[in-house]
């Protein structure tokens, strides 16, 4: 090795995974993360892990642990609709798994291509090649009959995730070439040069910003987000919603079918709950809010939140088997779905740009962390060439060119099917009589008035509240009938 490294800056999931990959390349790499260890892996976030994902974790030997702390699969194979997450005749049920590949479908994985290879793979020279005995030689048993390993997707949340990547992080063999700094900042692209005792980017040392949405660098470097849809430009929030992760006793809550997502519509709360483990009692629930005419401050109150959350479960509530006692707010924060994917991801020579730091998607179909996570896989192999002694610093543009053409193809693509996913959202809200235009309704009658903005303010959520009960008091069949119509979002699988 020459004395070049990578300094990844952002120690989130996607940082980590490249850290470990580059750690077992050999190369030196420094990871610095503004956030404590107790902090990454205090609150859930991305919770869907896709096919290829589970191939780059299996590469770094965490797959099989990944797969030993998941739930059974009949706890999140589906998508419920419902007026509660405890209402006992849900308005529509998805299985979001039943028409994939993977062991844990019904559906046999396709081997018809592998085995039409075979008289191909017979008449060459496979003496450096053990890939051949594996597939078809005489003793194979790849292509045998239910034995062909496929990696599937998973339900598993983030904030389980980062400890398994420290702990490889921290192996003896990769621990070696790793520095990471958690608790620490990089103000700048100079700085993170300087900071790890570099003398100019793209020479000694490459940059990856992978600071998330808000990234520092990516801003500095003049990145600037595309919306593949101009309908919503990249810089608008396609919504501003609280993030809620709490814990209520497991047992307090009686399911008519345990799933991964509920959809609620009731007069008092309308949003998501994902369940990231029945048998802990943890989940996170996402409450949209206006924070043009809404306060957030007043609405992020442990009091408020558990409100909101207990309207979730009205079933529990309406019998006492659920309280404001029984539930355990962890945090909550406000975040805003935007969607966007960066022009240039090596915006200057030597910096790369990767996971959110280059696209951001609405969370319909889990493609943000797994698109992420397969940008960190397409990076690392070129910044370890670029760091090998057969490479000149000539090589390292180039490269990064391929890097963006390769991994912007893909986030666009993501971005498109994520898109289509959370107009399917909006859809199910239209169908159960909920407009998604009743807020725009609200403060345009609001904005109307002559009134001072407190007036205004008070008057848009009564508006909003009023729209809710109108249309969601009593969901008639015919609307459920609507929501049962609609597609399936799709989910990430590559």
């Amino acid at each position: 090795m020459l004395g070049r490294r990578v300094h990844i800056v952002g120690g989130g999931p996607v940082g980590l995974v490249l850290a470990n990959l580059l750690g077992s390349y050999g190369v030196r790499v420094t990871v610095t993360e503004r956030r404590s260890e107790a902090e990454l892996s205090a609150h859930p976030q991305a919770h869907f892990l896709s096919s290829r994902t589970l191939e780059i974790f299996s590469s770094l030997g965490i797959a099989d642990a990944v797969y030993r702390a998941i739930e059974p699969v009949a706890c999140w194979k589906d998508f419920v609709y419902a007026r509660g997450v405890d209402d006992l005749d849900p308005i529509a049920r998805y299985d979001h798994i039943a028409s994939s590949v993977y062991p844990l479908s019904p559906i046999a994985p396709p081997t018809d291509h592998l085995e039409a290879t075979a008289p191909t793979l017979d008449s060459c020279d496979h003496s450096h090649h053990g890939i051949h005995d594996t597939l078809v030689g005489p003793d194979a048993s790849f292509l045998s009959s239910g034995s062909l390993q496929i990696a599937h997707p998973v339900h598993f949340p983030s904030s389980a995730l980062m400890p398994m990547l420290l702990e490889r992080l921290r192996s003896p063999d990769v621990a070696k070439f790793v520095d990471l700094r958690l608790g620490s900042e990089v103000a700048s692209i100079d700085d993170a040069v300087q900071s790890v005792g570099a003398s100019a980017l793209g020479d000694d040392v490459v940059v990856v910003a992978a600071d998330g949405a808000h990234s520092t660098l990516a801003d500095e470097a003049g990145s600037v987000l595309v919306s593949p849809d101009p309908r919503f430009p990249a810089g608008k929030a396609l919504q501003s919603l609280i993030n809620v992760h709490f814990f209520i006793p497991p047992h307090a809550v009686e399911l008519a079918h345990p799933a991964m997502l509920y959809f609620v519509y009731n007069p008092e709360f309308v949003g998501v709950l994902v369940a990231h483990s029945l048998a802990r009692g943890e989940w996170v629930a996402q409450i949209p809010f206006f924070p043009e005419w809404q306060d957030l401050s007043a609405l992020s109150t442990t009091r408020a939140v558990t409100d909101a959350v207990l309207a979730a479960f009205p079933a529990a509530r309406a019998s006492g088997r659920l309280t404001r006692a029984h539930i355990d707010v962890r945090s909550a924060a406000p975040w805003s779905m935007r969607v966007g994917v960066a022009g240039n991801y090596a915006p200057m020579p030597g910096l790369a740009l990767a996971g959110d730091a280059a696209h951001q998607f609405p969370p319909a179909g889990g493609f943000g962390l797994n698109t992420g996570i397969a940008d960190a896989s397409n990076l690392a192999w070129r910044l370890a060439r670029w760091a090998s002694a057969e490479a000149d610093c000539t090589q390292l543009a180039p490269s990064l060119a391929s890097y963006t053409a390769e991994r912007r193809s893909a986030a666009q693509a993501a971005a498109n099917q994520s898109m289509a996913n959370y107009e399917r959202v909006l859809a199910v809200t239209s169908a159960v009589g909920l407009s998604p235009g009743a807020a725009s309704m609200a403060q345009s009658a609001a904005t109307a008035l002559p009134l001072p903005g407190l007036l205004k303010n008070v008057i848009f959520d009564s508006s909003v509240r009023a729209a809710k009960y109108a249309a969601l008091s009593s969901i008639s069949p015919s609307r459920a009938a609507a929501v049962r119509n609609l597609q399936a979002p799709a989910v990430a699988s590559g």
